[in-house]
């Protein structure tokens, strides 16, 4: 009991340890470098992931996150609004936590960050840790342990306010996807809201192509408070909820996400891999021609004009790729050859799977080729051959490997190279026999020799052998002892690779190469005679021994001795001497000797150390010049031909040999040359109808290249110009159709240089001015070397050339189904945004900040639910209590709901008075509509619909899914056979054997010489001994190798050239015996005795060959099957019986397998649907109901001419795939064997009245209803019809109706239907047929019937007309009810108050737009508590009226601006311009001078009036940086408000601050502000005395962003409060900050109606320089938080400058900005600004004395400034201004009395607008202060050193 309770306590810590790691937050913020999103219903841009997004049966390539708390599948969405995600159907989405969320302020953050596989350049130790969690966390919520995320986003919100209120939430999103499969979750943090804002609503879950789901908490108080709730994971943890988010079913690998991957795990393998390129065995040449010389790389691919070698060796490979016809190497991607892993003709499974496949996923399935090419370099070549060649051919000639050639006529075995180092050892002899002479027909065999076989071998395992055949025509092959003579002459593509060595077929050349050295041999039959060719590489310099010289490069020591010794020039000045001092000496031994020999000859049947052979230098005179003239001349080209002829006297001898040399001495000059290069630009950056120059140099050794151009763009738009010996392309592309240039050089042999294609990085242009090109961001077309730049667009544009007017309302972003209107580009960057929304839809009302607020309908108890009402939003849901169910009228009715008694057995919906039962896919609803029964095959799907058509690869048809198909079949219906050997390569999993596919499967056969040992395929095959089974085909002697067996002939015989049966050549009994052989003699022990070809036996005369008859004989007859042996001639043949095939032994049979059958299992099965199984003998085997050859032919039993079914009366036959049923006809069951009708009125099939008949059934409906063309019964509306008898109020009832009567009138209460007046009137007068009645509350009035309009023509007589005769006035609308119109309004607190209507009065019509009359110049400025009266129409009336509006009126705004304001403004047209004030919503009546607007609820049961409004033009319609949101009520239509940077700002009191609420977007401008009509603007650059805590260079950080809206907000208040400018102020626009200390460059915005804007502007700024004022910015943004300015530059709309520092005056600045009029000056008002006064007059009396006593005494006064300056001119002037902190460097002409007398600023010798030139910005601007004034200057030299600042305090004092 204790080990179970220890080892459960240990389970559920690791499980819970493991959802506590899981659902902890990832890392985020600024330590991980996260992107921060700010604002309200802002949205991030579009992250991308390198693999597609699987999302719900969709694919996408990005996602955007809105900071409303959800994510957008390949769109932008930033609705406030959440919807039902069960019926959201617009986009895509993910509800991480869908509320209206704000995050505008420092605190309020949310941070978003991408980490892909992908990049390079991040921080991948982040990176990977990042992935690694989070698919660890994924695999611990999904339960899963194979999904590795390539692409995660993370979204975080910290803090993030509820909009409108002051809670905060803070949670994380996480979604992860690897292409394949993508996840998400959500963790709540944070999220603790117990109360949330009334009518808030919050949405979790997701919506997609393959439906949605929620979180149980969605759309209840529960979701505001998630992180305290159980979540929707397997642990049950708290906050968590976790997303599956893939389509579900097969799951399909991302190519892209595989290839990152794949690239993750090739990091290291790719450095190796690119140390290994400079291993001389992995440098390609650099031309396919030099391949001629290279026998390490072997030809294996050619497609698409790329032809690709690769080297043969295990291991580390190279690839090497050419241009297929013009040979250079090709060193771009994708065609490019690479390093790799594994080799493709030594290990093809690691080849595949490591190299061919990652490059399909990186290069072909995905845009991620580079990647390829980072871990598979593309390496090296060599320009010159780095090949030795040596050439044996002739008589024998030897060109050896340095280049000398000399001729050696020895007759033997020698060995031409000998190799030993420590990795390689390589040896070649060389055979020679007897050259012939032909003369005529025969031949002759002469003193000299010719070369006739050659046998190599490299360390002891790969060897080869070739020999003259003996027509002296073809050639013997071997390869590691196996013969390929045959393979060889018949086949032309002949290629086979061996252990160590490949033998492959060039035209009629054998071609052998050797994997470890990289020797190359080339073999050629020539005229009686073989010739070799051999390619050694520079590496085996200095250690070469042989006939073949010494490869070092010299000619002069070539002879060296087998001992090592070099012979001098004098021991082989002679050929004699060379023939016995060094030819001779390289003769083998028996014993070193590699040559194997057959017909019983050895190595001393070749050497014949005696002869002599002739010698050219011995021939006399006159032989020599017919020689030379046979030859073409006596000069060492021709010495070769001159020998063979003087040796054979055959001409055409000689002239193969001369052909032979030709060639050496071309072969030999090509292996010399060297590739040209060429240099210039890879890559372009090219513009659409933009030229651009392209510059390549070429050089080579040889002077005579030329530059060729192989692709080029086509048209007239390319030129090319090689004149100045460099190659110059000018290129003026007209499109962006893929293009290509291509360029090389080519020298004077036709050898080209590796060829330069130009990466070409092109770009539209982006529609000139629309946009601009981006470098940095490319896509890639069909070409990876033609990339696309993308276009970064201006505002309002888009599209990939930005040519496309961006269709701002293409993502929906005005919420709840308004109407979207999309704006031109101009008014784009105007307005600050790309659309405006209509109005509000019914069911919402307008909220401070002009969003959409749900009318909760349920909680103001306007619904007129019975029972339960549920708020939606816009809308309400009645529903009733358990057992009662929702009429068409809201009321509630009892109704049973039949499902709760389980009536249905798998799914059932309740419906009024019945239900209905349905069944889960893969069952059928049976016949009592009650129970299901599972489908029988072959139906399936919903109600087994669906029938299946399974081909032969199906294992069963599943009820839910049809055709369920075995591994080896795919397909809808299992008839698409899966090709095995190609899906896998390396299936088979050996060498031995050879992968076949079947139809349904695939077999592993062994090859030729192989049979298998096991069924199991992991087993190699083995070897056949096909000597000992005698299946050889010999005639003579057989010698079994692996795989494969050689014929041999006994001594005087030779094999033919079918490699089998020998021919005679010599009697090896000769006149030794007198033997009579009907075969052949041999000796034995110098006896001679007969023998017998294979499967002969001698008779009895022991001269005589008789065939044996094996089969005869048991222990000769080797078949498997004795029984079928047949005796042929010299063998016997075996044979099987039909079921079984013979093996690759060719003596045992084996069973057909399970794909084929018939005689020797020939017959492929390829069975259909219907068959049972596959028999070895007779094929398919049908299942009853089935035919055909393959049972794949449905027999139809109903066709026969017994009916199967006429058991019963009303049945038919159906038949069904391999069988038939029995159904019932329609209408009709069968429940008892019988079938009987059925009455289908049982299951309530109608929805009132059934009636059953014969087959069938007939609906009816209730008396008052009628069928509607669904066959549903309606209720009739009577009140609609003639059928309403009502003399006045009418209420449809269901199949009826009910009469009512007006207030003061009397139903009859006989017939239900007449009124008649309770009480006479006394004071009103009705005309007939109108009536007048006593309300209630004791009131008057007159009631017209249907079809007459009342009319007053007094306040007491009512008229009633008819409506036809009804006229209207210019300014009157119709108003009309169904029954009656009363002329009286109903106010909120319930009492009625009558109205008086005149004919000009607008009227109010449920049905007809209000017609109002617009005004051109209305303009109307209400504050934010105006705001909220958002259903406020204003009217223009000519006439005063005292019309009031009656029952919930909804009204239309005209366009308003919101403004930091406390009063409004409106102006409408009359006769003479009025103010017409607008109150808040507390406004009981309407009074006849201003037009009072208020909103009504009618609680009377009178008739309700509607208003719709008519279009009113606006003045001013666009406002700057501005936001257009919608104003919205239920049942009505606002008209546009638009808010200044989208702050709505509540200014009730001088000192007023900027509401909570508010959201500023601040964008830099790159023009300034242009004011709007009725506005001014004054420019200002302020420099403020803060530091800023954070760099403001770059105006998209987070710092800078923040900083911006603080100081947007500072601004905006203090402006708006300072008691200088806050009368006439309307708003702040902030240009853009910087550092110094802070500079706020903005302009202050006011109204137009002021005069002195910029006086006021420049008295705020004063305050600010001069201490009087402070700023105070928050959230430790700068430092200090609070502080004043230093200097203020102000610019008018005029252009006019002034500077305002601590040295100016307010006046001082007033004269700079507008010089005052003469006989007036500057004065100053109680708010601190400066205006123009008018001067006061005074007698002249006071003016003399004043300059009579002044005169003297200024003089006085002005000796002793002299003085004073004088002795502060001595002064040292290092301490000038150093205690001063601010820069007030002063020109000399500008210091005190510099030339002119100090006086007002522009007055005395100072021209208007000449003073103090320069840019806000220049410092020296600074110290040149408008200091001149009606003040004297103030010099700041007074007191020496001091600043301004210290010396006015010190005047102070």
């Amino acid at each position: 009991m204790s080990t179970s309770t220890s080892t459960h306590t240990k389970n559920t810590v690791h499980t819970t340890s493991a959802a506590a790691r899981a659902s902890e937050f990832i890392s985020f913020g600024e330590p991980t470098a996260d992107s921060r999103l700010f604002g309200d219903d802002v949205s991030t841009n579009n992250l991308e992931c390198f693999t597609s997004i699987p999302f719900l049966g969709d694919s996408y390539n990005y996602l955007t996150f809105s900071s409303n708390g959800l994510a957008c599948m390949g769109c932008r969405y930033t609705s406030y609004v959440p919807r039902e995600l069960n019926v959201f159907l617009d986009r895509d989405i993910i509800a991480a936590l869908w509320t209206d969320l704000v995050v505008s302020r420092s605190n309020e953050k949310m941070f978003y960050h991408l980490y892909s596989d992908d990049d390079d350049f991040g921080n991948r130790t982040l990176i990977d840790t990042v992935l690694n969690k989070v698919s660890s966390n994924v695999n611990y919520y999904s339960q899963t342990s194979d999904f590795s995320a390539s692409c995660v986003y993370i979204a975080t919100w910290e803090n993030a306010r509820l909009y409108g209120d002051f809670k905060t939430v803070t949670f994380q999103f996480i979604l992860a996807t690897n292409g394949a499969k993508t996840y998400a979750y959500s963790l709540f943090k944070d999220v603790n809201i117990l109360l949330p804002p009334g009518g808030r609503q919050c949405a979790i879950g997701y919506s997609g192509l393959d439906g949605s789901s929620s979180s149980i908490y969605s759309f209840t108080e529960s979701a505001f408070n998630v992180s305290e709730l159980r979540g929707n994971t397997f642990d049950g943890v708290n906050g968590v909820y976790f997303m599956s988010l893939h389509a579900k079913g097969q799951i399909q690998v991302n190519p892209a996400a595989q290839c990152v991957r794949w690239y993750r795990r090739n990091v290291l393998v790719g450095r190796s891999l690119i140390n290994s390129r400079w291993d001389s065995a992995n440098i390609c040449p650099c031309n396919q021609i030099m391949l001629v010389f290279d026998g390490r790389f072997i030809v294996f691919s050619v497609q698409n004009n790329v032809v690709c070698y690769a080297n043969y060796k295990f291991g580390t490979s190279r690839i090497c790729c050419y241009h297929q016809w013009l040979g250079f190497l090709l060193r771009n991607s994708p065609d490019a050859g690479t390093m790799v892993t594994g080799n493709p003709f030594t290990d093809i499974v690691t080849y595949q799977s490591d190299n061919v496949i990652p490059k399909e996923n990186c290069c072909e399935k995905s845009d991620n080729c580079h990647l390829y090419y980072n871990v598979r370099p593309v390496g090296f070549c060599n320009r010159r051959s780095s090949f030795g060649v040596f050439f044996t051919f002739g008589d024998p000639h030897v060109d050896t490997l340095d280049g000398f050639q000399y001729t050696f006529n020895g007759w033997g075995e020698y060995t031409m190279m000998k190799i030993e180092n420590e990795n390689v050892t390589f040896e070649i002899q060389a055979r020679t026999d007897l050259a012939t002479s032909k003369n005529g027909t025969e031949l002759k065999k002469i003193n000299a020799t010719i070369f006739s076989g050659f046998a190599a071998i490299e360390n002891g395992n790969a060897s080869m052998q070739v020999e003259l055949a003996s027509d002296l025509k073809t050639m013997v092959v071997y390869g590691n002892g196996n013969d390929y003579t045959t393979q060889f002459i018949t086949e032309e593509n002949f290629a086979v690779r061996l252990t160590g060595i490949v033998l492959r077929r060039q035209n009629h050349t054998l071609v052998v190469a050797f994997s470890k050295s990289g020797i190359q041999l080339k073999f050629q039959v020539k005229t009686r005679q073989l010739t070799l060719s051999a390619s050694v590489h520079e590496e085996f310099k200095g250690q070469v021994t042989g006939l073949m010289g010494n490869f070092d490069g010299e000619k002069t020591n070539e002879f060296v001795l087998p001992n090592r010794t070099i012979l001098s020039s004098g021991d082989v000045e002679s050929e004699r001497k060379l023939y016995n001092n060094f030819g001779q000496l390289w003769e083998t031994t028996a014993d070193n000797s590699i040559f194997d020999y057959t017909d019983g000859k050895s190595w001393a049947d070749y050497s014949h150390q005696d002869f002599v052979p002739i010698f050219i230098d011995e021939f006399d005179n006159s032989t020599l010049q017919l020689a030379y003239t046979v030859c073409g001349g006596k000069s060492d080209q021709y010495k070769a031909c001159i020998f063979d002829y003087l040796a054979t006297g055959d001409q055409s001898f000689a002239d193969d040999t001369q052909i032979s040399n030709a060639e050496a001495e071309s072969e030999t000059a090509q292996l010399q040359n060297e590739a040209p290069e060429i240099s210039g630009q890879e890559s372009i950056k090219v513009v659409v109808n933009q030229s651009v120059v392209l510059n390549f140099t070429g050089q080579d050794d040889k002077a005579d290249f030329r530059y060729s151009i192989i692709d080029q763009p086509g048209g007239d738009t390319f030129t090319s110009d090689n004149s100045t010996g460099n190659l110059t392309l000018t290129w003026t592309p007209a499109n962006l159709n893929t293009e290509k240039i291509r360029v090389t050089t080519v020298d004077s042999d036709g050898l080209t240089a590796d060829a330069i294609e130009v990466v070409i990085m092109a770009c539209s242009g982006c529609s000139d001015d629309q946009g601009t090109c981006d470098y940095d961001n490319l896509r890639n077309e069909s070409n990876p070397n033609y990339l696309i730049a993308s276009c970064n667009c201006t505002t309002g544009w888009s599209g990939d050339d930005c040519d496309i007017n961006t269709d701002s309302c293409a993502d929906n972003p005005c919420a709840l189904g308004r109407t979207c209107i999309d704006l031109t580009p101009p008014d784009e960057v105007l307005a600050g945004r790309g659309y405006n929304c209509s109005n509000c839809p019914p069911g919402y009302n307008i909220t401070d900040d002009e969003k959409c607020e749900d009318i909760d309908e349920c909680t103001e108890r306007t619904s007129g639910c019975e029972q339960i009402c549920a708020n939606s939003d816009g809308s309400f849901t009645c529903s009733c209590v358990y057992g009662f169910e929702l009429l068409a009228d809201g009321k509630c009715n009892q109704n049973i709901n039949e499902c709760d008694a389980s009536v249905c057995t798998q799914t059932c919906q309740d419906t009024v008075g019945s239900y209905t039962c349905s069944c889960y896919t893969g069952f059928k609803l049976n016949a009592d509509k009650t129970s299901c029964s599972a489908c029988v095959s072959p139906f399936y799907g919903d109600n087994c619909a669906s029938q299946c058509s399974c081909g032969p690869g199906a294992l069963r048809c599943d009820p839910s899914r049809g055709c369920v198909c075995n591994s080896a079949w795919t397909g809808t219906n299992c008839d698409v056979d899966v090709d095995e050997c190609v899906e896998t390569p390396g299936i088979c999993q050996s060498d031995d054997k050879t992968c076949v596919n079947e139809d349904g499967g695939y077999e592993c056969k062994c090859r030729s010489g192989y049979g298998k040992e096991s069924a199991n395929d992991s087993v190699p095959c083995a070897d056949v001994n096909e000597c000992t089974t005698e299946s050889d085909d010999c005639e003579q002697d057989c010698v079994n190798n692996v795989g494969s067996y050689n014929c041999r002939c006994l001594f005087g015989y030779e094999l033919n050239n079918d490699r089998k049966t020998c021919k005679q050549v010599s009697d090896p009994c000769g006149t030794l015996s007198n033997l009579t052989c009907s075969y052949a003699c041999r000796l034995k022990d110098s006896t001679a005795f007969c023998y017998c070809q294979s499967g002969y036996v001698l008779q009895a005369d022991n001269q005589t060959c008789r065939d044996i008859n094996e089969c005869n004989d048991d222990s000769k007859n080797l078949c498997f099957d004795k029984s079928t042996c047949s005796n042929i001639a010299g063998s016997f043949q075996c044979s099987c019986t039909i079921g079984q095939f013979l093996e690759n032994d060719r003596r045992t049979c084996s069973d057909c397998d399970q794909f084929h059958w018939g005689d020797n299992c020939n017959y492929t099965c390829n069975c259909g649907a219907g068959a049972e199984r596959c028999d070895s003998i007779t094929g398919c085997v049908c299942k009853s109901g089935w035919q055909g050859t393959k049972c794949d032919a449905d027999i139809n039993e109903c066709n026969s001419v017994v009916n199967p079914c006429d058991t019963s009366s009303n049945q038919r036959c159906v038949n069904t795939p391999g069988t038939f049923v029995c159904k019932c006809v329609t209408g009709y069951q069968n429940k008892t064997g019988t079938c009987t009708d059925v009455n289908e009125c049982n299951d309530n099939p109608c929805d009132q009245l059934c009636t059953n008949t014969d087959r069938s059934y007939k609906c009816s409906c209730n008396t008052g209803f009628t069928k509607d063309a669904n066959e549903k019964c309606q209720d009739i509306n009577e009140c609609d019809t003639t059928l309403n008898k009502c003399d006045q109020n009418c209420l449809n009832t269901p199949g009826s109706y009910k009469c009512s009567c007006n207030d003061g009138y009397l139903l009859s209460p006989t017939d239900q239907r007449k009124c008649t007046v309770k009480t006479q009137c006394f004071s009103f007068n009705c005309t007939n047929p109108g009536t007048c009645a006593v309300k209630s509350d004791g009131s008057e009035y007159c009631t017209c019937p249907t079809g007459y309009n009342l009319t007053m023509a007094d306040n007491v007589t009512g008229i009633c007309e008819t409506l036809e005769t009804t006229t209207q006035g210019n300014t009157t609308q119709e108003a009309t009810t169904q029954q009656a119109i009363t002329q009286e309004v109903t106010t909120q607190d319930g009492t009625t108050q009558e109205a008086t209507i005149q004919e000009a009065t607008t009227q109010i019509a449920t049905t007809q737009e209000a017609t109002t009359e617009q005004s051109s110049t209305t303009q109307a400025t209400t504050q934010e508590a105006i705001t909220q009266i958002a259903t406020t129409q204003e009217a223009t009336t000519k006439q005063t009226s005292t019309t009031q509006v009656a029952t919930k009126q909804i009204a239309t705004t005209q366009q308003v601006t919101v403004q930091e304001a406390t009063t409004q403004e409106a102006t409408t047209h009359e006769d003479a311009t009025q103010e017409a004030t607008t109150q808040e919503a507390t406004t009981k009546q309407a009074s006849t001078t201003q037009a009072t607007t208020q909103e009504a609820t009618t609680k009377h049961a009178s008739t309700t009036y509607e208003v719709t409004p008519q279009e009113v033009t606006t003045v001013n319609t666009t406002t700057p940086e501005a936001t257009t949101k919608v104003v919205t009520t239920k049942g009505a239509t606002a008209d546009k408000v638009t808010t200044q940077e989208k702050t709505t700002e509540k200014t009730t009191t001088e000192d007023a601050t900027i509401k909570d609420e508010t959201t500023t977007e601040v964008s830099v401008p790159k023009t300034t502000y242009t004011p709007m009509s009725g506005e001014i603007k004054v420019e200002v650059i302020l420099t403020i005395s803060v530091n800023p805590s954070g760099d403001l260079t770059n105006e998209k950080t987070v710092y800078y962003q923040e900083l911006l809206n603080e100081t947007f907000a500072v601004m905006t208040h203090y402006y708006s409060s300072s008691a200088a400018t806050k009368n006439n102020f309307i708003r702040v626009v902030v240009y853009r900050i910087s550092k110094g200390s802070l500079v706020v460059d903005h302009a202050v915005i006011l109204n137009s109606k002021t005069t002195t804007g910029q006086n006021q502007v420049a008295a705020a700024t004063n305050n600010l320089i001069n201490g009087v004022d402070m700023l105070t910015f928050g959230a430790e943004l700068t430092s200090p938080a609070a502080a004043g300015a230093t200097t203020a530059v102000i610019y008018t709309a005029e252009g006019v400058k002034a500077t305002i520092t601590t040295s100016t005056t307010i006046c001082g600045t007033l004269n700079t900005l507008n010089t005052c009029p003469t006989n007036q000056e500057c004065s100053v008002n109680g708010n601190g600004v400066p205006y123009c006064a008018s001067l006061k007059s005074t007698d002249n009396f006071p003016l003399i004395i004043g300059l009579g006593v002044g005169l003297p005494l200024f003089f006085l006064f002005l000796a002793l400034i002299i003085v004073l300056y004088v002795y502060n001119s001595k002064r040292p002037k290092s301490n000038s201004l150093n205690g001063d902190d601010l820069d007030r460097t002063m020109p000399a002409h500008e210091g005190f009395f510099a030339g002119v007398i100090p006086g007002r600023f522009n007055s005395w010798n100072r021209p208007r607008g000449r003073a103090f030139h320069g840019h806000w910005n220049d410092r020296s601007v600074e110290s040149e202060r408008g200091a001149y004034d009606n003040e004297m200057f103030r010099g700041k030299d007074l007191y020496g050193s001091l600043s301004y600042k210290e010396a006015r305090n010190r005047t102070k004092n």
